[in-house]
């Protein structure tokens, strides 16, 4: 599968999540992290705004009841930002009703998604809003595996090396 030029397969995929709930954050870490999604956090609006603009992510998940600036505050900037507006934001919100579903879609959200959240629908929006990331992810993890076996496959000849060197120099003192 190709990957989109939106998606390097040449950095890991990074995802920021912004909630006041731990147990989401969690949640998403949970769900994120073994896709092979790099996952950093903000509890607050201010401090979203603050990472989104100065680190790069390729998704942004937003919930709309935050202290200090509002999910829709947050988007708005980031949408707003030359370096962040490609970001695909999706709000995860208990908010559900239509006018709040059009305030995210006029602050710029790429996808509107409720608590609690549905994984196939969150697999969906990442695979609609963020092409490339999931199968950025797989690369990433296969990467470290492959590594890790090598790494392995290294230390284990390491190991040997001595052994299989001295018996080779007592072989050679045997023939002389």
């Amino acid at each position: 599968m190709a990957i989109p030029i939106s998606i390097s397969p040449f950095k890991h995929p990074r995802a920021l999540v912004v909630d006041d709930s731990t147990t989401l954050q969690r949640l998403l870490e949970l769900t994120l992290r073994p896709l092979g999604v790099e996952v950093e956090f903000a509890a607050r609006g201010d401090d979203a705004i603050a990472l989104a603009l100065s680190k790069s992510y390729d998704v942004i998940f937003l919930d709309v009841m935050l202290p200090g600036a509002d999910g829709y505050q947050v988007c708005k900037a980031v949408k707003r930002d030359e370096r962040a507006k490609h970001v695909a934001v999706i709000m995860l919100t208990s908010k559900d009703s239509a006018f709040d579903k059009v305030k995210g879609i006029m602050a710029g959200t790429n996808a509107y998604l409720t608590k609690p959240v549905d994984r196939t629908k969150l697999l969906a929006a990442l695979e609609l809003h963020a092409p490339g990331l999931l199968a950025a992810g797989a690369f990433w993890l296969e990467r470290h595996a492959t590594t890790h076996r090598f790494r392995q496959g290294n230390a284990r000849a390491a190991n040997l090396a001595p052994d299989s060197m001295q018996q080779s120099n007592f072989q050679k003192d045997a023939q002389q």
